[in-house]
């Protein structure tokens, strides 16, 4: 028994300290309204009405905001493309929710593996170059005024 006391002792000193602490702090207080415990004091002196967010100025910009699509891609080309370079511009197009044309980023270009193929790739350029016949695919992203993102994979045939 000594032992166990040796070994254990400061760990059940302390818990006894946290276990009083607690009791005193969650049931011990009292405020002059009568709310017994630290926790239903704070509850007690807190505003629990509901919060009219249509008081708020910028509300009806915020929902008219959020009412709004994010941008659309679209790949416009038809049939497969061929060998050589190609601008990613020419063949997608994204708009925004008034039909507003957005620039189009190159984000990443892969064989039909899906292995990624960056030297093939001018991101800053917008452009890719297709060395072989296959399938690719490549990722692109349009954002609007209003910070909206869609991101599109591609895929198209090369012959």
């Amino acid at each position: 028994m000594k032992e166990i006391i040796k070994e254990h002792g400061g760990a059940m000193f302390t818990a006894a300290v946290v276990i009083s602490v607690l009791t005193i702090i969650f049931s011990a207080v009292t405020d002059s309204d009568g709310n017994r415990g630290i926790v239903k004091i704070i509850a007690a002196h807190m505003d629990t009405e509901g919060i009219d967010y249509n008081a708020y100025i910028d509300y009806g910009a915020y929902q008219s905001e959020i009412a709004k699509d994010a941008p659309t891609i679209e790949y416009q080309g038809t049939g497969s493309l061929v060998l050589g370079t190609v601008q990613v511009a020419d063949y997608v197009k994204a708009h925004d929710y008034n039909g507003q044309e957005l620039a189009v980023k190159l984000l990443k270009f892969c064989d039909s593996d899906g292995n990624e193929l960056p030297d093939q790739m001018d991101a800053a350029a917008g452009k890719i170059t297709f060395e072989s016949a296959g399938t690719y695919s490549f990722t692109v992203k349009a954002t609007d005024s209003g910070n909206r993102k869609t991101t599109a994979v591609i895929h198209v045939p090369v012959m």
